[in-house]
């Protein structure tokens, strides 16, 4: 839809309705490119598994808990904190898996490929967007360079028109003819 938008935009450029400068390809394409919804889906999913990738990584790192206690204080029925009531409990864990399979070793793996796979869909996207836009532009193109040949093709017609008309009214050409010059 977009692609269109832009397409229509340079069409009426042209004319003069829409804006008062042409737009270059490359500027189409960049506009784009800022505004395809799909490339930006594309772009939150590659973060996505950025993260993804991330969170791997640190799969392999110990892991290290710490808490102090919350003590109970017996005559208030409150919890109480960095107060000594009745006693005070604090503890320290880390945790370091030794084998799990190659479970985090797949599980890198897999992250990379899934990063990698994103940002080749976002590239097919751009290029697929940059294909689009292209061929727009050049119908918008072709549509401009239309415009201008028939508009040549009606100056000569009124021309030749003109011509004939003069040349009927000194009865050298019928009728017919100045007819089918205004039908054309």
């Amino acid at each position: 839809m977009l692609i269109l938008l832009s397409g229509m935009l340079l069409l009426f450029d042209t004319v003069g309705y829409a804006q008062e400068r042409c737009w270059t390809l490359e500027e189409c394409i960049a506009h784009a490119y800022q505004q395809n919804i799909e490339i930006k889906t594309q772009e939150l999913a590659v973060a996505e598994k950025r993260l993804s990738l991330s969170e791997s990584k640190w799969s392999y790192a110990p892991e290290l808990s710490a808490s102090t206690g919350r003590v109970l204080d017996p005559t208030t029925y409150d919890f109480v904190e960095n107060q000594t009531v009745s006693g005070n409990n604090a503890s320290v864990g880390v945790s370091l898996p030794l084998f799990s399979g190659l479970r985090n070793h797949y599980n890198l793996q897999r992250a990379k490929l899934d990063l990698r796979s994103s940002l080749l869909a976002v590239e097919t996207t751009r290029r697929s967007v940059r294909l689009n836009v292209t061929a727009r532009y050049l119908e918008v193109l072709c549509a401009e360079e239309t415009i201008r040949d028939a508009e040549q093709v009606v100056s000569e017609l009124e021309v030749q028109a003109g011509k004939t008309e003069r040349m009927v009214e000194a009865r050298k050409v019928t009728m017919a003819d100045l007819l089918q010059i205004r039908s054309q």
